[in-house]
C-alpha cells in the first residue's frame, strides 16, 4: 500500500472548426490544457511542499484538404502539441516523493508538419502521409527502468523526427 497521494487536476476545453467549398476544406482546432500538481506524503506530519506544479499549454492545429476527385486527395496538416511530465518521471523512477532525486522536469511541445496523398475506393484505402515533427524538451526514453519495471523518460533539448509512412487497408465487410 502507498504511503502517499498525488493529486492532478485538469481542464481542458476543445474547439474545433471545418469549412467546406467545393474541393476545397480547411480545418483550425485549439485546446486550452491547465494542470496541476500536488503531492502529499501520509507518513509526515506536515504536507511536502515543492511549489505546487502547474502547467499552461495552447495546442493547436491547422490543416487543408484538396479533393482531386472523388476518390483521391492531398492534404497538409501543422500542429503544435504540448505534453506534461508524468509523476514517476519527475521522481525519478520512484513512487514516492524524494527530494535526492526529484526534478521539475520542463514540459515537452511539438511542431508536427504532415503532407500527404489519400485513395480510397470501395473497400480499398491507400495513404501516404509525409512528416516532420521537430521537438523541445522532449521526454524520451532514457533507459532507466524502475522497479516495477516501468521505462523511464528524461527531457532533451531539442530532436526532431521525419519519414514517410505507408498505409494499406482493405475492410472485408461481412453481409
Amino acid at each position: 500500500s502507498y504511503s502517499n497521494k498525488g493529486y492532478k487536476r485538469e481542464f481542458a476545453p476543445y474547439m474545433k472548426v471545418s469549412v467546406t467549398d467545393n474541393k476545397l476544406t480547411l480545418t483550425a482546432n485549439v485546446q486550452y490544457r491547465y494542470i496541476d500538481f500536488d503531492y502529499k506524503d501520509l507518513n509526515t506530519p506536515t504536507p511536502i511542499d515543492f511549489n505546487m506544479i502547474k502547467w499552461n499549454f495552447i495546442n493547436y492545429g491547422l490543416g487543408v484538404t484538396y479533393n482531386i476527385n472523388d476518390n483521391t486527395n492531398v492534404y497538409y496538416s501543422f500542429g503544435r502539441n504540448n505534453k506534461e511530465a508524468s509523476r514517476l518521471d519527475m521522481f525519478g523512477g520512484l513512487d514516492y516523493y524524494d527530494s535526492e532525486v526529484f526534478e521539475k522536469l520542463a514540459s515537452e511541445y511539438v511542431y508536427d508538419n504532415e503532407f500527404g496523398f489519400r485513395y480510397k475506393k470501395d473497400r480499398f484505402t491507400l495513404e501516404v502521409p509525409f512528416y516532420h515533427m521537430n521537438f523541445k524538451n522532449e521526454l524520451a526514453l532514457n533507459g532507466l527502468i524502475n522497479q516495477q519495471g516501468i521505462h523511464l523518460h528524461s527531457s532533451t533539448n531539442k530532436s526532431y523526427r521525419y519519414g514517410v509512412e505507408l498505409k494499406l487497408s482493405y475492410v472485408n465487410r461481412l453481409s
